[in-house]
């Protein structure tokens, strides 16, 4: 059993893979003398494929608010041994999720913990609310604070607007969407061989099983989940486009779909040895560090911040998404807007 330097605790709030993935850097790099837990709280789309399990991680099923029978003596029948601890700091992904919003309530209100809000995804840095989303939003908080009787949630219709936050923690620190006079410190996250053997022992996978040879080149997509319509038929139909190019350019097709999607329309796409899927629920950073004069291709997916020197990167929601506007940029990510423009870096 591994010990500790000193008896101060973390608790890393995780809600997907990727968090999982960045809260042991973060732990490695940051607090490697607190004793830590990280507690999955578990969705129905997420943590398909096993994990490693170890005494610091723990996964409880995210609770069904809006389940007929639902009510808070359950949910801290859940909770109860992981609110026993007086922690330090907590580390959570995500202030607005009804989960993590009631224990980071919670937890400060009992021990008075640091709470570090660390990046999730694009909403660190896009302001990229509807109407009726934060409307229906705030039906259901309402409905959980005064009908289900949780005192504890904050009224938070957005990331990182939790008033219980004290410091942010983002790889891009100077894009954050919001103005705040609250500490912001700056994430590096590069991952070394050691790193990269840690996670895949913790996600039960031998990275090598995806046969991807440093010396040849390839083009990586990654699918965007939770799309409308005619959004995932236009991301079909640039895959159908990738496929054509990768051949042309003696280039190797890779597909990883999101967690939460299922696709099967992309899926009955991968007919022949052009194009390679990848299923499993692993983090596509873990992925990313495989490959060598390649070209990674995403929505908006921000798997693709993290970079290595001698691939080329692309954002092509401009062409998939047509509701989704941002004004975030990042120096080593290419923003395609039409899909000629593309296929002429792609034919480089």
């Amino acid at each position: 059993m591994q010990t500790y330097q000193n008896n101060k605790k973390i608790i890393f709030l995780i809600n997907t893979e990727y968090h999982l993935l960045l809260a042991k850097y973060i732990f490695n790099i940051h607090f490697p003398s607190y004793q830590p837990l990280f507690l999955i709280i578990k969705n129905k789309n997420r943590f398909k494929s096993p994990i490693i399990f170890d005494t610091t991680i723990k996964l409880i099923e995210s609770p069904l608010f809006f389940k007929k029978g639902f009510n808070k003596i359950i949910f801290f029948k859940s909770f109860n041994e992981v609110l026993l601890n007086n922690y330090d700091i907590v580390l959570s992904f995500q202030d607005a999720e009804f989960v993590n919003n009631i224990l980071i309530s919670e937890i400060k209100q009992r021990y008075n913990s640091k709470i570090i809000l660390c990046q999730d995804g694009l909403a660190s840095y896009v302001n990229d609310y509807s109407y009726f989303k934060l409307l229906k939003k705030t039906i259901k908080i309402f409905y959980i604070k005064y009908f289900l009787n949780f005192k504890e949630i904050s009224f938070v219709l957005k990331w990182g607007k939790n008033k219980n936050v004290d410091e942010y923690l983002l790889t891009n620190p100077n894009d954050l969407y919001f103005k705040t006079k609250k500490e912001i410190n700056t994430l590096e996250f590069e991952q070394n061989d050691l790193f990269i053997k840690q996670i895949e022992k913790l996600f039960n996978f031998d990275i090598k099983k995806l046969n991807i040879v440093k010396t040849d080149r390839y083009i990586f997509f990654l699918s965007q989940g939770f799309l409308d319509k005619e959004s995932r038929n236009l991301e079909f139909n640039l895959i159908k486009k990738l496929k054509q190019i990768s051949i042309q350019n003696n280039l190797k097709l890779i597909i990883k779909l999101h967690p939460s999607d299922s696709r099967n329309d992309i899926i009955n796409l991968i007919d022949d040895e052009k194009i390679e899927l990848i299923k499993e629920n692993i983090p596509a950073e873990l992925i990313l560090t495989l490959f060598n004069n390649s070209y990674i291709i995403s929505g908006y997916s921000t798997s693709l911040l993290t970079k290595t020197k001698t691939n080329k990167y692309y954002w092509v929601y401009p062409i998939l998404y047509k509701k989704f506007k941002s004004k975030f940029k990042v120096e080593h990510i290419n923003i395609i807007d039409n899909f000629d423009q593309l296929q002429l870096d792609l034919n480089d």
